[in-house]
């Protein structure tokens, strides 16, 4: 999903920020020296962020896991409606289930 990919990038991101902190390039040492965020706010959004991963996964596991039997269902049922219009148009039976005319 675009969400938990989203997630997975901004956790790998925040991980880089503090890892690179620690980097001997002095360029790059200014960069994170002048930055005003604390190291506490980086590790506390990198914990955010992991929470909020696995909670849009266990929300979206049991989505995924029944998907395909949603779509089998649902398949089953458009194929029987569609034998159904079959044999009303064919003139022989009525149709089996009452249609309002919306």
């Amino acid at each position: 999903s675009a969400l938990l990919s989203c997630l997975r990038q901004a956790n790998t991101t925040i991980r880089w920020l503090l890892l690179q902190a620690t980097t001997q390039d002095t360029k790059l040492q200014a960069v994170f020296k002048s930055s005003p965020v604390p190291r506490e706010q980086l590790l506390q959004a990198l914990v955010d962020t992991a929470l909020l991963e696995d909670r849009v996964r266990g929300i979206l596991e049991p989505l995924v896991a029944r998907r395909e039997t949603a779509w089998a269902e649902q398949r089953a049922l458009a194929a029987q409606n569609m034998d159904d219009l079959a044999l009303y148009f064919s003139g022989e039976h009525p149709l089996r289930r009452n249609v309002r005319n919306e």
